[in-house]
């Protein structure tokens, strides 16, 4: 009898290790960084894969419907980590930050027939569609001059663009490329306006302060010791050369500069 307690104690205690030692991360489909496949893949995916090796974890992926969501899972506590996250104030009350990668410009797109945005004060101008929960740069976000739309994801906002119920998606030209591919031929319908914005501001791991596992402070130093060697810069160039399909629109969406 004591026997079968004792395996069932160690049984028990296994299967508790081996839960406590997965990483749950929140993806939604936002390629480039995230594809929602029967296996996940992007970039995002290949900076977490490289990152959970590091810290020993397996990794598990739970789909949301949208980046806010997966926000507001890590604040939860409901996934362990984020990736792509940009560092803010407002968001260390829930998680803690260690940065990976340099983050890419925004770009400004519009209808093919409508007037070059060639600087910020044009913006003010048309109806922007803005990302719910996405950190973009004060100056757009403070902006009460420039009327703003909040749109689902990057896709529903350039399908309202084409509807003209919005005149301007802000993203960044990857992930434009992306998801040219996901709408078919748009080429002659949109444009990258001249003006850009580059944030000069890292990509950030988010690991939530009510996550079940322990980072360390020997965790983390081993991740920015990562960051500084570029592993997860080289992850995300290896990704792109394996899937230049994803990258292969960039010229039909020349800004002309």
């Amino acid at each position: 009898m004591n026997t079968l307690k004792v395996v069932c104690f160690v049984l028990c205690f296994s299967a508790l290790f081996a839960s406590a030692t997965t990483m749950k991360v929140c993806i939604d489909h936002y390629p480039p960084l995230q594809i929602l496949t029967d296996v996940p893949k992007g970039e995002s995916i290949e900076v977490l894969e490289v990152l959970a090796k590091l810290l020993g974890h397996d990794i598990e992926y739970i789909p949301g419907p949208n980046f806010a969501r997966c926000l507001r899972m890590l604040e939860l506590g409901q996934v362990d980590v984020l990736a792509g996250l940009v560092d803010d104030p407002a968001r260390r009350t829930f998680a803690q930050f260690v940065a990976y990668q340099e983050d890419d410009s925004y770009i400004f797109v519009s209808r093919i027939d409508t007037a070059d945005i060639v600087s910020f004060d044009d913006l003010e101008k048309h109806i922007v569609g803005l990302t719910k929960n996405t950190k973009y740069f004060k100056e757009l976000e403070f902006e009460q001059d420039i009327s703003k739309v909040l749109i689902k994801d990057i896709i529903t906002g350039l399908k309202m663009l084409l509807l003209k119920r919005i005149d301007v998606v802000v993203t960044s030209a990857p992930i434009l490329q992306s998801i040219q591919n996901e709408l078919g031929n748009i080429n002659d319908k949109v444009k990258v306006n001249p003006y850009s914005y580059n944030t000069s501001r890292q990509l950030c791991f988010g690991f939530s302060k009510k996550s079940k596992l322990i980072f360390t402070a020997d965790d983390m130093f081993k991740i920015k010791q990562a960051a500084q060697q570029q592993v997860f810069s080289k992850a995300i160039e290896k990704f792109k050369i394996a899937n230049p399909e994803l990258y292969s629109n960039a010229e039909p969406f020349s800004n002309n500069e």
